[in-house]
């Protein structure tokens, strides 16, 4: 999958799995609504979040599961340091782009809990989800969107 937005990238998303820096609103509609991928799942996290960094391990492993052309997914750190969240993200080692809310992002969302996901497929948010959410749940989404997808692209 290739994402070319304002920011210029134009290479596949697991080449960009690492910390990206601050995110503005524009720049993530941009890439929801602009990406090849059929499904793009946003995770909003923070590096205090316990919740969160249980679902690490699940969301890696999703990743590795789907094609670029199929899945988009990205982190969204809710942190206010910058160094911190890049630090965290290197120990980690993330398989997919994380970055750090420029403020527009999540209050645009309603998030006010973490761990929080948005689903979207064809620009429009489809799911979402507050607190902890295992891989087969998320996983079950993810697949009937695509498969609807498919369903779609055959009539």
């Amino acid at each position: 999958m290739l994402v070319v937005g304002c920011l210029g990238w134009a290479v596949p998303d697991t080449a960009r799995a690492e910390y990206r820096g601050t995110l503005s609103g524009e720049q993530f509609v941009d890439m929801v609504t602009q990406t090849t991928a059929r499904v793009v799942v946003v995770n909003f996290w923070a590096t205090w979040c316990g919740p969160c960094r249980q679902e690490f391990p699940s969301l890696m492993a999703l990743r590795d599961q789907y094609d670029d052309k199929d899945l988009l997914l990205m982190g969204i750190s809710l942190d206010y340091n910058a160094e911190a969240v890049r630090f965290f993200s290197d120990r980690v080692g993330f398989n997919y782009p994380i970055y750090l809310d420029g403020g527009e992002i999540a209050s645009a969302f309603n998030v006010t809990a973490i761990p929080r996901l948005l689903v979207f497929a064809d620009g429009k948010l489809r799911a979402s989800h507050v607190g902890y959410i295992p891989k087969d749940t998320l996983n079950q989404v993810i697949q009937s969107l695509l498969d609807a997808d498919a369903k779609g692209e055959e009539s």
